[in-house]
């Protein structure tokens, strides 16, 4: 999924700049949750769960990136380096 404007992010101590992301989206309906894992980052997006995960129902890719896209909000740069782990 192509970003709007390219996010520099900062992983261990270096500076990389996404122009797209290929979100790996992951639905574990024992749990009922749907998350998308955005390299770099190490920690997932919670895209829906519990009753949000009933509500959605059989979701698409278009879907799921619209969700992503919505979380990531106005400044996406920020939102994206919350999610990566510089240990």
């Amino acid at each position: 999924m192509q970003l709007l404007t390219p996010v520099t992010l900062t992983v261990d101590n270096t500076e990389l700049t996404l122009t797209r992301l290929d979100p790996v989206l992951i639905d574990d309906s024992a749990h009922k949750l749907v998350v998308a894992r955005l390299h770099p980052a190490l920690r997932p997006l919670f895209l829906w769960r519990g009753e949000d995960y009933d509500d959605i129902g059989n979701w698409t890719q278009e879907q799921a990136e619209a969700e992503i896209t919505a979380q990531l909000g106005d400044d996406p740069q920020t939102a994206l380096q919350a999610l990566v782990f510089n240990g």
